[in-house]
Parts: C-alpha cells; sequence; structure tokens
C-alpha cells in the first residue's frame, strides 16, 4: 500500500499484452484483466487485477490504484481440469 507497484514481464503474456495494459490506463481508462506475477523469491503467482487511473486537473492520469486478488489455486485448477479433459480425449 503505497508503494510503486513494479509489473514485470514474467514471459507467459505476449508483450502486446502489457502494452495494452500501459496504454489503456495512460489514456485514462480503467484496465481489468489477469496477469502472472513473482514474488521477491522468484516464485510465481496469478493476479486477477483492476487497475484504476485518477486525472489531475488537466484530466491527464497521475496515479493509479491497482487492487489485485490471488488467483494462483484457481489457475492451477484449471490447468488439471485442461490436462484431465485432455487425456480422456486422448482415450
Amino acid at each position: 500500500i503505497g508503494n510503486n507497484q513494479y509489473i514485470k514481464h514474467a514471459g507467459y503474456q505476449h508483450a502486446g499484452y502489457y502494452s495494452k495494459l500501459w496504454s489503456t490506463i495512460q489514456s485514462g481508462t480503467t484496465w481489468h484483466g489477469e496477469f502472472l506475477n513473482f514474488t521477491k523469491e522468484g516464485e510465481p503467482y496469478w493476479v486477477d487485477t483492476i487497475i484504476i487511473p485518477f486525472k489531475d486537473e488537466h484530466n491527464t492520469p497521475c496515479q493509479y490504484l491497482a487492487i489485485s486478488n490471488n488467483i494462483t489455486d484457481r489457475k492451477k485448477l484449471e490447468a488439471a481440469l485442461a490436462e484431465q479433459q485432455h487425456n480422456e480425449q486422448k482415450k
């Protein structure tokens, strides 16, 4: 809270994903999406994030509020389900 959030390109989403994120919030529009991030120890985790830009008196974004929820467990379950469905289709 109150610190800059550095969004690191994790290599999972294509570079255009992050370009669209930044162009959206820099235009003053709220962005919502999911992305892979890393802990300080380098462990991956997924977040569902909303980034809300706040504008100054010139209607230019000057600050951003990010609200993130850790969805790593959901992503793991989705991957397990997809693998199970894939294995059933192979049979």
